[in-house]
Order: structure tokens, then sequence, then C-alpha cells
């Protein structure tokens, strides 16, 4: 089974998981609040097992209030725990915003991104002339006054047809996987093929077949 597929499942089901769990919990507070545990505990003795839930849902509007608690209450466990991080550099540290990620050279100098003008900034805090990755993710180390702006917004090359990535237009994922992404676009660099026609700037971005 596809890893991506198999981990969306396990999400899935780990979700339903929680949401039951946390449906027990609410209804035992509600039934508690309403001082209905004795009760409670004399219907579950008669009928076996007997959960929370079921003694609060054959009322209608209990179903329809807790299920409606319990939906706000995932939703708001889901967005938050996907927005925590969702951007990572290419050592392995979080960020919220890809605009704040550290990039490294081949020597192993970072560099942070000038928000105003995109430019790498070094670690002495200097503005560079330099803002573009090659293919690694590493800081190019190539003069990109000689670089040429492709069809492909965040994608330029040079002649020889080598191409280099925007460093705004890239981020690491929590699999240290490296992504290129725009508006319509968010790929692992590893898994396609980037190429450029460099008489025309045409460029094309290509799945790999054995991914």
């Amino acid at each position: 089974m596809n890893k991506n597929l198999f981990l969306q499942l396990f999400g899935v089901f780990l979700i339903i998981i929680i949401a039951e769990i946390l449906q027990e919990i609410i209804c035992f507070i509600v039934i508690n609040k309403r001082g209905e545990l004795d009760k409670f505990k004399e219907y579950k003795s008669k009928k076996g097992f007997y959960s929370c839930s079921l003694y609060l849902y054959k009322n209608k509007r209990n179903y329809i209030v807790i299920k409606l608690i319990i939906f706000v209450i995932m939703v708001l466990i889901v967005f938050l725990g996907s927005n925590k991080y969702s951007y990572y550099d290419s050592v392995g540290n979080s960020y919220k915003n890809s605009i704040d990620i550290i990039f490294y050279d081949k020597n192993g100098v970072s560099y942070s991104i000038d928000k105003d003008t995109k430019c790498f900034i070094d670690k002495n805090n200097n503005s560079t002339n330099k803002s573009y990755v090659d293919k690694n993710g590493i800081v190019s180390d190539i003069n990109e006054d000689d670089l040429y702006i492709s069809s492909v917004s965040g994608i330029s090359y040079l002649l020889n047809g080598n191409i280099y990535f925007m460093n705004t237009n890239v981020y690491w994922d929590r699999n240290n996987q490296m992504h290129f992404f725009n508006g319509s676009t968010d790929v692992i660099v590893t898994d396609y093929s980037f190429n450029v026609d460099t008489k025309t700037g045409d460029c094309s971005i290509e799945k790999l077949l054995n991914k």
C-alpha cells in the first residue's frame, strides 16, 4: 500500500477513535452534572454493556448537542495540529512560516531570508545578492545575474540547463523531503524531473515513473 495513503487512513482511524473516547467523556460529565450517575449505573447493571452515550442518546436533543460539540472540538484539534508546524529546513528544524526557513550553503554556513528583498542574509546579518538554491536545496554558488527566468514561477535556469529554485518557493517536510511550490504546484523535488528549454524558457515538471 502507498505509504501516504496508509498514513492518511491511519489518521482517519485515529480521529474516529479519539472522537469516540471524547464522546464518552462528555456524556459521562453530562450524566454526572445532572446527578444521574446512580440511575445510569442501574441501567448499566440491567443491560450489561451500556455506554454513557447510549444512555443520553435516548433523547434526540442530547444526541444533536453532543455530536455538535464533538465536531467543533475535533475540527479545532485537526486545525491546530496541522498548522502547528508545516515547514522544516534541510536539517529538520521546524517553522510555522516558510519565509522563516534557514538555508545552508555547501560549506554548512546558514542563511535566512530577508522578508522585504527575499535575498539571503548571512549569519552576520549582512544581506547578500543571492536568492536561489539548487535542486538539493543548497544556497547557490553561481553568479545569479546569469540566471534566466523560466515559464514556471519560482524556477530560473542557466544556459547549460541547470535549474535553480527561488528560496521562497522551497521547504522541507517532516520526512526531510524537499518541496518546490508556487500558487498552483507543490511537489517533492526528488519525485519529479524539471526540464527547461534554454531557447524558449519553457519549463516542464513531470513525475518520475518509479515514484
